[in-house]
């Protein structure tokens, strides 16, 4: 993500753009036909406990050079449609949840006396946030105690006053969604004496979540800039998107995008002074970033050859909108979500 993103702003800049508003979307989910198997729109092929901990993150971005902050408890009340005016949007029914601290990014860019907006952000099928939030609301994601004498499924939500019959607490939805992870039929783990609330739900949504024979994963990524031209040329909104999907009984698109990459990096350092380097190639040395153009001048032919090509448009505008209207996803720039969800 990072070297897609400094390749695509160094472009607009030689061209004599100044990239007032960067977006930068991206999420590992299962691919649509294997998420509409759960009502969660998920599956893990990791542990779960880092989705349940990343639900509590706090975050903050720029709007407009106003810094917006969303509290953890709030995080996953913060999400909001993809607006459809993007490549992913238009094709996918996703929202967006911020990506925790998004504002050394601008520096990290190169963007930071131009950029008025910026935000990352991490993608997730509609109406996953809702469903989350509200297991929060039941203190399922919390890493508490369990009560004394609790051992199973039904004894831990009878305890938050939820049964399959009488949930007070919780919507149909929520209670739909924990019987098909089969709290109440006998088929959900025993919860271990040691294991915190949190435990036991990252326990459960693994044992019930899992990719199952057949079933593949995809990677979604975008980029979005809101690019402005001094000379008088119109503004344009550029983005490039990204859509991978691993092999059904193969090798997952996440495990290949990470590790494709990381191995890019290694063949570049073995590679050094050699022609397949590249004759401009500089010498490495040290701890360096990839959003270096002597990395990923190097890494992006090779990883679009392994299939991780990015599709790029641009879109040209009459007059200049306000800077985050672009790129942000639906609502972002909106005063509405600033008191919403802005703290000091």
């Amino acid at each position: 993500d990072h070297m897609s993103a400094a390749e695509l702003i160094r472009r607009a800049r030689e061209e004599g753009g100044a990239v007032t508003a960067f977006s930068s979307l991206c999420g590992g989910l299962p691919a649509p036909e294997c998420a509409s198997s759960t009502p969660l729109a998920y599956k893990f092929s990791w542990s779960p406990a880092g989705v349940i901990s990343a639900t509590r993150n706090p975050a903050q971005f720029t709007v407009d050079g106003a810094v917006v902050r969303v509290a953890g408890e709030e995080l996953l009340r913060s999400a909001t449609p993809l607006a459809d005016s993007s490549r992913l949007g238009r094709t996918l029914r996703l929202e967006v949840l911020p990506n925790r601290d998004s504002l050394p990014y601008a520096e990290l860019y190169g963007i930071e006396a131009e950029a008025h907006s910026v935000f990352r952000g991490t993608l997730r099928y509609a109406g996953w946030s809702g469903l989350f939030a509200e297991f929060a609301d039941l203190g399922l994601t919390e890493p508490a105690p369990l009560p004394a004498g609790v051992r199973t499924w039904p004894e831990l939500l009878a305890s938050r006053g939820v049964t399959p019959t009488a949930a007070p607490a919780a919507s149909a939805r929520v209670i739909d969604a924990l019987a098909s992870l089969g709290v109440w039929d006998g088929s959900a783990p025993e919860i271990s004496t040691d294991a915190t609330v949190a435990d036991a739900f990252s326990a459960l949504l693994a044992g019930r979540l899992s990719y199952a024979p057949g079933e593949r994963d995809a990677v979604f990524m975008e980029h979005r800039l809101h690019v402005a031209f001094p000379d008088g040329r119109p503004s344009e909104v550029r983005s490039s998107s990204l859509v991978s999907y691993g092999t059904p009984d193969g090798v997952s698109s996440m495990s290949r995008s990470v590790g494709i990459t990381a191995a890019l990096g290694v063949q570049r350092l073995l590679e050094q002074g050699s022609a397949s380097s590249g004759p401009d190639a500089e010498p490495l040395a040290g701890v360096l970033r990839p959003t270096l153009p002597t990395i990923y001048e190097y890494c992006l032919p090779r990883l679009a050859e392994e299939g991780f090509a990015f599709e790029e448009g641009i879109e040209r505008e009459a007059s200049a909108p306000s800077t985050a209207a672009t790129p942000m996803p639906a609502g972002r720039g909106t005063p509405g979500f600033r008191a919403a969800s802005a703290a000091a």
